[in-house]
């Protein structure tokens, strides 16, 4: 699921002004917190499904659930990543 998220929310709940420091800031918080927050903007912009165009990613930040792209057009983006473990169906036998 991708979703557009607000820039500015983002910024401030990471307490950051730039998409350098966004990264910045996640590679040094605990695996436990940043997912917390992550969990958190996904309850906020959720509903808000979209495709993206992926030749317009002008940068990106890769967790192991999650991704968040910025774009040419100063745009950012939120994608929950589906893990393999939750694609698989439980089986019969």
């Amino acid at each position: 699921m991708i979703c557009n998220i607000d820039k500015e929310n983002i910024f401030s709940t990471f307490n950051v002004d730039s998409f350098s420091n966004l990264e910045s800031t996640m590679e040094l918080m605990a695996p436990s917190l940043l997912e917390y927050y992550l969990d958190t903007l996904l309850s906020v912009y959720g509903d808000n499904s979209i495709l993206l165009n992926r030749s317009n990613i002008e940068h990106s930040i890769n967790t192991d659930k999650y991704s968040i792209y910025h774009d040419y057009e100063d745009k950012y983006f939120f994608e929950k990543l589906e893990s393999y473990d939750e694609l698989m169906s439980e089986s019969f036998f």
